[in-house]
């Protein structure tokens, strides 16, 4: 009867282990251009995983996937122009908050809190790659 009822800490290992392959692949597809420069496909893997970590109904899956693509695109479009890297660096934030005011529309409270705090714990995770890179 015990197996039934898990705790925080149990459901934490799951957890840590599918972030640490989070990372893993956005490490693997920013090392592969052919994956990282279809907007499609990752928009299609931001919406699998979002679907798997945050327990998306159907309905907020198509909406999802719509917001993901139409912000993956916008990344590989600014990718492609001239503005430094200061700029890009800022549009990217911009369309970062407004995709996040868009999911916000669709999540429950729950869900966009899961979803706010997951993404803080790559993007720390990410810093501190980028950080080691650097310093190596």
């Amino acid at each position: 009867m015990k197996d039934i009822f898990i705790g925080p800490r149990e459901r934490m290992v799951p957890f840590a282990v599918s972030i640490a392959l989070l990372l893993f692949s956005a490490i693997t597809l920013s090392q592969d251009r052919k994956v990282s420069d279809d907007p499609e496909l990752m928009a299609t893997r931001i919406t699998e995983l979002m679907k798997f970590k945050l327990g998306l109904s159907e309905h907020q899956l198509q909406l999802v996937q719509a917001i993901n693509l139409k912000y993956a695109i916008k990344v590989e479009d600014l990718k492609k122009t001239t503005l430094s890297r200061r700029q890009k660096i800022n549009a990217m934030r911009a369309d970062g908050q407004a995709k996040d005011r868009e999911l916000k529309a669709i999540f429950t409270a729950q869900q966009f809190q899961t979803y706010l705090s997951k993404k803080e714990e790559m993007q720390k995770q990410l810093r501190e790659i980028a950080k080691s890179k650097r310093n190596n």
